[in-house]
């Protein structure tokens, strides 16, 4: 059983070897995904960075935002036109740090209280929200090799990509709003 976790990232790592019949191993056109199924008609979907050596890594930040604590995770890779369910297991969502409380009232009788840790994640540098959305665009594009000189000269495809990645990364239309203005500003920041 795989464990994720609500309060810290998870690196997921596998590694992949992709052989024709020739005997020539083909990376290069070669993607593989993470899918947590929860059973409830909602999925979460992670792509992961596969290196010349085969070794695959993912990585699974923090699921605070899930109602369901378990279910289905699967390895989906595909190579050109094949596809490969290669691996599944069961997966749980639990907090990595408890917290245990023991206060001691007036009358100096013990009660003991479990309380869930709050976390708010501030990035390395604090940097404002704007620049954490053009930074994970930017991996977005340079992840699946997209000419960025080319798409920016042609407003179909641009907004093509920008929808795509508003559904895989789960933004909202106020953080793709936000993003585009960007990117309309200062076209050179991509």
């Amino acid at each position: 059983m795989q464990k994720f976790y609500t309060d810290k990232t998870k690196l997921f790592e596998c590694h992949i070897s992709v052989v024709d019949d020739t005997g020539k191993s083909n990376l290069q056109e070669t993607k593989a995904r993470l899918i947590l199924e929860f059973g409830n008609n909602k999925n979460y979907l992670f792509h992961g960075k596969i290196d010349e050596s085969g070794k695959c890594q993912f990585h699974v930040p923090a699921l605070k935002e899930t109602e369901v604590t378990e279910g289905q995770v699967k390895l989906e890779v595909i190579s050109e036109s094949t596809y490969d369910e290669s691996w599944s297991d069961d997966f749980i969502i639990t907090t990595d740090k408890k917290i245990q409380v023991e206060v001691v009232d007036s009358e100096k009788e013990v009660i003991t209280e479990r309380i869930k840790p709050k976390v708010k994640v501030i990035t390395e540098d604090a940097k404002p929200k704007r620049d954490i959305l053009v930074e994970d665009f930017k991996k977005y594009v340079d992840f699946r090799n997209i000419n960025m000189n080319v798409t920016l000269k042609n407003k179909d495809k641009f907004f093509n990509v920008i929808k795509e990645y508003k559904e895989e990364r789960q933004k909202s239309s106020d953080d793709i709003r936000v993003l585009v203005e960007k990117i309309k500003k200062n076209p050179k920041i991509l």
